[in-house]
């Protein structure tokens, strides 16, 4: 740009010298007239020039005068002669030809070229090329190098303003970031020491369940080191599913396999079974002297076929899954076939009765006969070849996960009992305040998985159970409901993630606990609590991997 309009002044220059050299002078006015129009133009280049300086200046802090002046002259903006003319006949401050011939050749006062030349060049306003370089870059509004340090300074100031805010900023996201990395790590040490509690609960009851197991490997409904002592197959069953899922240890797996020989050992063939059923078995009465077992004697009954064959499956697919042993089924392949049948014997529409000669459809008999369908179809995929059982147990399997909601929910609960149609029974109407059966029925769908703890189903159950009773402050107990403690309580809590809730429960156990572990707290109770236990600490376990 600068450029641009010292070729500015030139070109009038070369106007006055060459293109009107022979014309004469009339009159002092237009010599006025051109040397204030210069002027105003010397004026205006000068301001362009101080303007542009400045920007360069301000734009670029550093460099050399060199390196300044080339910028300038190298610039984009930079035009070619015939730009430059047209930029001087098209400004404000000039006119045409026309215009400046007629003011240089027809007023009284103008003058010679000679003059003319005169004027631009001996002009106080005039300088040479060089005094224009020189006025251009030593102007007082040029910057001196105090100027520059000057605005050096300033920019300085502005940018260590600047890098302050942004520390301050900066400083401030760190401590956000601080702060939510010592809440975060406030939290993980609060799970941690939640996690260190519950695993403390639980072995102290998986050492306690050790001591239920008896010398010829059954698990006692609550043991004693001498007298009579009662073994309750479906208890034993639940006693043996907490501690392998607990214990997956070689000695754990050793004390199981002790008991499932018991169990094997005691089953019924359809000649000594009352009902004519090959699986089943019978309770028994043991009697212990100095803690070994010195006499065995069948009760001769069982309070259910249904719910004993399904969770005996059921601990032996949980033996399988923790310790990975398949010799130890498939060498009891046809007793496991026969107790699977067991399920099927009292099958009617889709759904089991209790036992051949009591012929009722109970809501938790066929919660736990689903986790039993469900173990069966594990081991005859993974365990025992039997293409014939795998396809019997998966069909079983597909009704109840295809219609269990549809025939067994009833609106705001399930049917503690179900008639053959379908309907529910009405032998006794259901009621949240009728702790047994009804109310402790609802949870067994979540313990045994036919209903996800995350479901609508098991969430409007969770809500009604809890609505009718404060389970957690065991008031079924001292309401007189019960008399046992019902352990599956911990479970279900486990099971829903209401560590609260669990937590009130376990304070209230933990007395009965510290007390001697009197009965009515018997083996099958301690189990569910160890579940319960075991099942907060996944979920715990589970929040801090996230």
């Amino acid at each position: 740009m600068l450029r641009k309009k010292i070729s500015v002044m030139l070109v009038i220059t070369m106007l006055g010298c060459g293109i009107f050299g022979g014309a004469p002078v009339e009159t002092n006015a237009a010599n006025y007239n051109l040397s204030s129009s210069i002027q105003r133009l010397l004026k205006k280049l000068k301001e362009k020039a101080e303007s542009f300086q400045s920007s360069e200046y301000s734009t670029s802090q550093s460099g050399s005068t060199e390196e300044l002046t080339t910028e300038r002259f190298t610039t984009e903006e930079a035009f070619s002669t015939e730009e430059l003319t047209t930029e001087l006949f098209t400004t404000e401050e000039t006119f045409s030809t026309e215009e400046l011939t007629t003011e240089l050749f027809t007023t009284e006062e103008a003058f010679s070229t000679e003059e003319l030349t005169t004027q631009l060049f001996t002009t106080e306003e005039a300088f040479s090329t060089e005094e224009l370089t020189t006025e251009l870059f030593t102007t007082e509004e040029a910057f001196s190098t105090e100027e520059l340090t000057t605005e050096q300074a300033t920019t300085n100031e502005e940018l260590t303003s600047q890098e302050s805010t942004e520390s301050e900023v900066s400083s401030e996201e760190d401590m956000t970031t601080e702060e939510s990395s010592l809440q975060e790590t406030a939290e993980q040490e609060k799970i941690q020491e939640s996690i260190s509690y519950y695993k403390e609960m639980a072995d102290a009851e998986a050492d306690w369940l050790w001591t239920q197991q008896m010398s010829n490997g059954a698990f006692a409904f609550y043991n004693h080191y001498n007298g009579s002592v009662y073994i309750n197959p479906y208890f034993s069953e639940i006693v043996a599913i907490a501690l392998i899922n607990h214990d997956h240890s070689p000695e754990a797996k050793a004390k199981i396999e002790r008991y499932f020989d018991w169990h094997f050992s005691h089953i019924n063939t359809a000649e000594t079974d009352y009902n004519g059923l090959a699986g089943t078995i019978y309770d028994y009465d043991v009697v212990v002297e100095n803690g070994i077992v010195i006499s065995e004697t069948s009760r001769g009954s069982y309070d259910s076929t249904d719910s004993y064959s399904a969770l005996f499956i059921k601990a032996l697919a949980d033996y399988q899954k923790a310790y990975r042993d398949t010799s130890y089924l498939q060498t009891h392949e046809s007793q496991i076939k026969d107790i699977t049948n067991v399920m099927f014997a009292t099958m009617s529409g889709g759904y089991t009765y209790a036992k051949p000669d009591y012929k009722i459809m109970y809501l938790m008999d066929n919660a736990e006969v689903y986790a039993g369908l469900e173990a069966a179809e594990y081991i005859y995929s993974n365990v025992i070849d039997d293409a014939e059982m795998y396809e019997k147990v998966s069909n079983a399997l597909a009704f109840y996960e295809e219609h269990f909601n549809e025939h067994w929910w009833k609106g705001d609960h399930y049917a503690t009992v179900l008639n053959f149609d379908y309907s529910e029974y009405t032998g006794y109407e259901f009621s949240w305040d009728a702790f047994y059966p009804c109310a402790t029925a609802q949870m067994f769908p979540i313990l045994y998985g036919i209903i996800d703890a995350d479901s609508v189903y098991a969430q409007d159950v969770y809500k009604g159970l809890c609505g009718a009773w404060d389970w957690q402050d065991m008031d079924y107990v001292s309401e007189k409901a019960s008399v046992f403690c019902w352990g599956n309580f911990a479970y279900l809590g486990g099971l829903m993630k209401d560590e609260e809730k669990l937590n009130s429960y376990m304070d209230k156990y933990e007395d009965i606990v510290d007390s001697g572990r009197p009965y009515p707290l018997y083996s099958s109770e301690a189990a569910m609590a160890l579940m319960g236990c075991d099942e907060m600490i996944m979920q715990l376990e589970t929040q801090i991997k996230k």
